[in-house]
């Protein structure tokens, strides 16, 4: 098939061991490899594919919304010359905020969507009152127009999962299709639990993520198992590493946490391995994709029942989902994995087991061809209807 990518994501890179660059990364590649012909359109780019047509795009407009308008334009100026295309396909797994309906007589799959982040961190800090009120009366009636449009527009949306469904309107549900966000299995391999309690959080260091949260649970986790340690790593966009840190002496904690900051892909796999426990204790999570990379790993997980991750992470089978924002009830979710060392393993083995048979990337963009072809047949009953 010649598909068009619109957009692959603004980024695509494969030094990153999660976000949404490397889930470009990771579709493209596997499509190119199985024969199809791929035109991507980027902001920009840092690798090459064989079989991908990268195209670099890069507006300049103020504001979300302006930029994505003036982005769709060039796509769609660009696109009318090199066509005609069998898909479009508009792979923005967590902002689909912006509308793309500029391919006439190609159809349109989109997702895989997660659980918008308006959803997602409802139990996050609110911001300013002021500011919010004249953001969403100034963008959010635009966004949520191109919204509509675009999903109106889609032959086929996938969704990652049940919340990610019911976030949308009930007349779209009957074009939707379930395909989760995937992982390199192969990238992050299994690995027995080390004897030390390690407990890894790997995210992105905001408020959101819920990072000061187990910094506030470590003191009652030390209490009950002395040799308990933290490892608190990931990108500082905002600058709170420093907060962190302070966090963390204010508690008595600073020598039983580590700070390694930014991780690249070639190092996060080691990263896993030393942990018994991962911790991503979000105040809400559109999905969580390095809860993912840590069932590869075989570790079992404790999150919370927050945003998409209930999804795909069952209290009790995958590890422990704890209300978000509870300190005591995640303090008791990390000790119990730490102490019950027979449970602790029978989890790892089943996560791996889960990450492989659903979430390798393999088996994600064999769906997304099934999707392809179903948005081909949709296509051509509307032009015969």
């Amino acid at each position: 098939m010649r598909i068009l990518f619109a957009p692959a994501g603004s980024f695509v890179s494969d030094r990153h061991p999660h976000g949404e660059a490397t889930i470009s990364h990771n579709v493209l590649r596997r499509l190119a490899a199985r024969g199809h012909h791929v035109t991507a359109y980027v902001e920009r780019t840092e690798i090459r594919i064989p079989g991908v047509e990268f195209i670099e795009v890069s507006p300049k407009a103020p504001g979300a919304v302006l930029s994505g308008l003036a982005f769709a334009r060039r796509v769609a100026k660009d696109a009318d010359g090199r066509g005609p295309f069998d898909i479009v396909h508009h792979l923005r797994p967590i902002n689909v905020a912006t509308g793309f309906n500029f391919v006439d007589g190609a159809p349109l799959v989109l997702g895989p969507l997660t659980l918008p982040w308006s959803l997602a961190d409802r139990g996050a800090a609110p911001r300013s009152r002021v500011m919010s009120a004249v953001a969403g009366a100034a963008v959010h009636p635009v966004e949520r127009r191109l919204h509509r449009q675009t999903l109106e527009r889609a032959a086929v949306i996938l969704v990652t999962g049940r919340p990610a469904l019911d976030a949308l309107p009930q007349r779209l549900h009957g074009k939707c299709e379930e395909v989760p966000l995937g992982v390199d299995t192969s990238l992050f391999p299994p690995s027995h639990l080390p004897d030390e309690p390690v407990i890894l959080f790997l995210s992105v260091l905001l408020p959101r993520k819920g990072y000061d949260v187990l910094l506030r649970a470590m003191p009652a986790v030390r209490a009950r198992i002395p040799r308990a340690r933290l490892i608190l790593a990931g990108d500082d966009p905002r600058g709170l590493l420093p907060s962190a840190r302070r966090l963390a002496a204010e508690l008595g904690i600073e020598d039983v946490v580590e700070f390694p900051g930014s991780i690249p892909t070639a190092d996060a796999p080691a990263l896993y391995r030393r942990a018994r426990v991962f911790c991503q204790p979000s105040l809400g999570e559109p999905f969580g994709l390095t809860i993912l990379e840590a069932m590869s790993s075989g570790r079992p997980v404790v999150s919370t029942n927050a945003g998409g991750v209930p999804g795909f992470v069952q209290d009790g089978v995958n590890g422990s989902l704890v209300p978000a924002g509870d300190v005591s009830l995640l303090a008791d979710a990390l000790v119990k994995l730490l102490e019950k060392h027979d449970l602790a393993a029978q989890v790892a083995t089943h996560n791996r087991d889960v990450a492989v048979r659903r979430f390798d990337w393999d088996r994600v963009v064999d769906r997304i061809e099934d999707a392809y072809v179903r948005a081909r047949g949709v296509s051509d009953e509307r032009r015969a209807g």
